[in-house]
């Protein structure tokens, strides 16, 4: 649950997106990876890698804006 704190750093979206169907998305032009686990107790837990030697993630664009 979100606290409205929050908000202002990540707004949240109207409608939420699917739960992916594979363990594992790669970003476009390959500058990030992201995989998704389940923890025991059921929490959903993403890691996200992003690639320093690409040129996207040097450029700061394979991210949400800071």
């Amino acid at each position: 649950m979100v606290r409205s704190w929050q908000l202002w750093l990540s707004p949240r979206p109207l409608r939420r997106t699917e739960t992916p169907a594979e363990g594992r998305v790669l970003s476009p032009f390959g500058a990030a990876l992201y995989e998704f686990f389940t923890r025991e107790d059921g929490h959903m837990i993403v890691k996200e890698t992003h690639y320093a030697n690409n040129k996207v993630v040097q450029n700061g664009q394979s991210g949400p804006p800071l």
